[in-house]
């Protein structure tokens, strides 16, 4: 009967570098990931080596975002201010304008006539 026990060393060992990517942690160590959720909730060391992977791997990714904006990339300029920049106004996120009236509000609907579209002579228009 094969075991997949693991010592907490070979975990920690494992953890580092991998981004806290539990699914890659797993691979490295040979068990499957339902194993090495176990070992978080045994050893709380395991769980905080990996949330500190995980901030390694997110400064990571930020540093090569900023690497690009400053090499002028405009997808890169256009991300980090859709994301970053909101308290300065840029970004996507839409706001919802809302009217409040104690009356419905009704429609106007306008028909153009043919005799009402300018002749293109301002004298008669």
């Amino acid at each position: 009967m094969k075991t997949n026990k693991r010592t907490k060393e070979q975990i920690l060992k494992e953890i580092k570098g991998s981004g806290g990517i539990v699914s890659k942690i797993a691979q490295r160590l040979g068990i499957n990931r339902k194993t090495l959720y176990n070992y978080r909730q045994k050893w709380p060391e395991i769980d905080e080596a990996i949330k500190e992977a995980e901030e390694d791997g997110l400064d990571l990714a930020e540093n090569q975002l900023m690497n690009l904006v400053a090499m002028g990339d405009l997808k890169a300029i256009m991300y980090y201010l859709d994301n970053k920049g909101r308290r300065r106004g840029w970004g996507q996120k839409q706001q919802n304008i809302q009217l409040e009236s104690s009356q419905p509000i009704q429609p106007i609907i306008c028909f153009g006539d043919a005799d009402d579209e300018p002749s293109g002579d301002p004298e008669k228009d």
